[in-house]
C-alpha cells in the first residue's frame, strides 16, 4: 500500500558520516534489520550500514516517508542521539543553544521530495518535504503508456486500437517487466529526476542556514515550515506517532477515535 521513497540526494559529507550500531538502542536495531536488512534478492541478512549513506541506500526504494510511525521515528532519534558521535563543534553549538546541521538526505514520496535532517547527539532532527513535484509528460511518454494498456492514442479509432492491443500483447508475451520485483536499485519515481535533485540542493543550503539559528527547531514546532517546506521536528513527529497508536487502541465507536479518524483522512493527500 502506498509509494515506495527513491533517493535524491545526500551530500557528500553526509554520506559519509558513520554510524555507530552498538551504541545504537537493541530495540531500534532490531527494528531496523528486520524491516529493511533483508536482502530480497537473495533473502540474506545484510550486515547494518555503516555511514549514512548506506542506510539512505537501504531505505531507497522502500515504504519509509509517508509511514512515520512512532517505531520509524524512534529509530530516527536513536541514530541521532547515540549512533552519531559528537563532535566538539556540536557541542558548543548546544552550550550555545544553536542548532548543528547534522546529517540529511532527501527521497521522492509520493508527490513530494522528503528530508530528514539528524542532529548528531541530540534526541531530536527534523523532517518534512516539498511543495507538489509536478510531473513533466511528453509526447513520448502518452504514446509508450498508450502502448502498454493496449490502447492507442486514438481509442475512438476501433481497428487501430484493436491491432495496437494486439501488438501490446506479443510484446507483453516476450517481456516478464511486470513480473520483476520493486527492489532498491529498480525503483525510481516517474517525472524528472534532475529537477528533484535541483530542487533537493536548493532546499539543503537554506536548510543549512535557517537550522542553525537559536532555538530553530523549537520554533519548527509552531511554525510548520522551513525554507519554504512544510517540516516538523522529529521529537514532534514522535508524540504525534504516540498520540496515534492511543487512539487506535480505543474500542470502534469511541468518539474520540471517531474524531481522530476523521481528522486523519481529512489531511490524507
Amino acid at each position: 500500500m502506498g509509494d515506495p521513497s527513491a533517493l535524491r540526494f545526500i551530500s557528500a559529507e553526509s554520506a559519509s558520516t558513520p554510524i555507530d550500531w552498538s551504541k545504537v538502542p537493541e530495540a531500534s536495531r532490531e527494528f531496523f534489520h528486520k524491516g529493511w536488512g533483508t536482502d530480497w534478492r537473495t533473502e540474506k541478512m545484510r550486515p547494518l550500514p555503516a555511514t549514512i549513506g548506506g542506510l539512505a541506500d537501504m531505505l531507497h526504494g522502500s515504504k519509509f516517508f509517508g509511514y512515520l510511525d512512532s517505531k520509524r521515528c524512534t529509530l530516527l532519534l536513536d541514530i541521532s542521539e547515540f549512533g552519531i558521535a559528537t563532535s566538539a563543534t556540536a557541542r558548543h553549538a548546544t552550550s550555545e543553544n544553536t542548532t548543528q546541521v547534522g546529517p540529511r538526505f532527501y527521497m521522492r514520496y509520493s508527490d513530494e521530495v522528503w528530508f530528514v535532517l539528524l542532529i548528531p547527539g541530540v534526541r531530536n532532527g527534523a523532517v518534512g518535504y516539498s511543495p507538489k513535484v509536478e510531473d513533466k509528460v511528453t509526447d513520448e511518454t502518452v504514446e509508450e503508456e498508450g502502448r502498454n494498456d493496449g490502447k492507442g492514442r486514438n481509442d475512438g479509432e476501433e481497428g487501430e486500437s484493436n491491432e495496437e492491443e494486439g501488438e501490446s500483447d506479443e510484446e507483453g508475451g516476450e517481456s516478464d517487466e511486470d513480473e520483476i520485483e520493486v527492489g532498491e536499485e529498480d525503483y525510481d519515481c516517474t517525472g524528472t529526476k534532475p529537477e528533484e535533485i535541483a530542487m533537493a540542493q536548493a532546499f539543503d543550503a537554506k536548510l543549512d542556514q535557517q537550522i542553525r539559528r537559536p532555538g530553530a527547531l523549537d520554533l519548527l514546532d509552531f511554525t510548520k515550515t522551513l525554507g519554504g517546506w512544510s517540516a516538523n521536528s522529529l521529537k514532534s513527529s514522535l508524540q504525534a506517532a504516540e498520540f496515534g497508536d492511543a487512539m487506535m487502541t480505543l474500542p470502534l465507536g469511541h468518539p474520540a477515535l471517531n474524531a481522530f479518524l476523521q481528522n486523519t483522512f481529512a489531511h490524507l493527500r
